[in-house]
């Protein structure tokens, strides 16, 4: 009897792995690969290994899922939105950009964290014309965006615009 327990004790210690998720991460990590496996045309849990993937910091990864998350639903904005985010964590700027841009196309030019990602992009880059045109874009969509105001602030302050940077700020 002693043998027994003893060896279903080492058998669940160092043969059998432990596959219990120890963090919210591996288990979301799970669930989304379980979805995919059960479903592989299900876009939603492609989305979803997307942001876990994001969240663990592996982009490519991300990357891979949210472009096929948006070829199995090519009208979601939210992937493309996704993607470019991601695009925009490997230094891909370009193609993040073209996500966003996309983003904002299928949501009807109404999707404002695209307008207001790809702003920040143009303005990172020193392209403050571009910068300007989608830090607009964002405030059309929500008026009350602080963050929008607070770059346009910056642009104006940069071109030398100082009035027009002090209402920004304000």
């Amino acid at each position: 009897l002693v043998i027994i327990v003893a060896a279903l004790i080492i058998k669940d210690v160092f043969i059998t792995p432990d596959t219990t998720p120890r963090n919210a991460i591996e288990r979301d990590l799970q669930v989304s690969k379980a979805a995919i496996k059960s479903n592989p045309r299900d876009f939603r849990a492609h989305l979803g290994l997307g942001t876990v993937y994001m969240r663990m910091g592996n982009y490519r990864g991300a990357i891979s899922e949210y472009e096929t998350a948006n070829k199995l639903n090519p009208r979601l904005s939210q992937g493309y939105y996704d993607l470019g985010i991601a695009y925009e964590k490997q230094n891909k700027m370009t193609d993040a950009v073209g996500a966003l841009k996309k983003a904002l196309k299928i949501d009807k030019d109404k999707f404002e964290p695209a307008a207001f990602e790809i702003g920040k992009i143009y303005y990172g880059q020193g392209k403050y014309s571009q910068a300007l045109k989608y830090f607009n874009k964002s405030l059309e969509i929500n008026s009350s965006g602080a963050d929008s105001h607070y770059y346009l602030g910056l642009i104006y302050e940069k071109t030398g615009d100082k009035t027009k940077a002090a209402g920004e700020f304000k």
